[in-house]
């Protein structure tokens, strides 16, 4: 009987609130203006001005999410030739989804590897196997910037 694995894919990006950059909304300066030549008079009347510079509203921008740097084929590919599925799942014919959550680094390394809900059966460890070996990623992004972000991916076990 071939084996056969189906794997699923959330993309679950939750982007760190401290990523987006917030622009300030006055811009104002204060500009000074002395002359060495006018009377005292004449020096309380012009001693300052305050130049006020129209606010600009920069709408935050949209958050990128990270991505297999090759695609989502190559993702399912590198999963299909690289999984081991337990042999406990083999014999009981069960289907059995793993979501595997994890930081996307802004240089697309992956980080803080985690089950996010345990099955059993060996297919925990064997899905977070399977993610430690994945390569760099390409990074989140915040506008152009490079950012971390929280990923997860889901990867069903079937036999």
């Amino acid at each position: 009987m071939k084996k056969s694995i189906l794997i699923s894919l959330l993309c679950i990006c939750v982007s760190s609130l401290s990523a987006i950059h917030s622009f300030p909304s006055d811009t104002s300066k204060k500009v000074t203006h002395h002359s060495t030549k006018k009377t005292k008079k004449q020096m309380q009347h012009h001693d300052s001005a305050v130049v006020t510079q129209p606010s600009k509203q920069h709408p935050n921008p949209l958050p990128i999410a990270p991505s297999f740097k090759e695609g989502q084929q190559a993702m399912l590919n590198f999963i299909k030739t690289n999984i081991v599925v337990p042999e406990e799942v083999k014999k009981n014919g069960i289907n059995i989804t793993v979501n595997v959550g994890f930081v996307v680094g802004i240089d697309g390394k992956l980080k803080n590897i985690r089950v996010l809900k345990m099955v059993g059966m060996g297919c925990d460890e064997e899905a977070e196997r399977i993610v430690k070996l994945m390569p760099a990623w390409n990074p989140g992004k915040v506008g152009r910037v490079p950012t971390e972000m929280n990923f997860a991916i889901g990867i069903e076990f079937k036999n």
